[in-house]
């Protein structure tokens, strides 16, 4: 069985067509986009993925996410107070609106 294999794999090795060296160090094209563009590009590539893409204001994010997370049906949100978004996310959030925030 082994020779039979050995034979098989000696007709494809033969066969395998040439092909050209990969440059060492491939420099992927680096297109000058705006940022309208890029946040264009981002949420075609998400939505392509079909996953939820929403456009709020910079300031209106966090009642935004409490909002889309009550409407889901959300009780709980966990959040890191001392992370980069955290102190924002603390400051608007409404503790009387659903859901609780809580911190990890």
């Amino acid at each position: 069985m082994s020779r039979a294999r050995d034979a098989i794999l000696a007709r494809l090795r033969a066969q395998r067509p040439s092909l050209p060296e990969a440059p060492a160090t491939a420099t992927p094209a680096n297109p000058a986009f705006t940022p309208e563009q890029r946040v264009r590009q981002f949420r075609e590539h998400l939505e392509a993925v079909r996953a939820e893409v929403h456009r709020v204001p910079r300031d209106g994010w966090v009642p935004a996410l409490q909002g889309l997370a009550a409407g889901k049906g959300v009780a709980r949100l966990l959040h890191a107070p001392d992370g980069p978004l955290g102190p924002e996310i603390a400051a608007g959030w409404d503790p009387a609106a659903a859901p609780d925030l809580l911190a990890f």
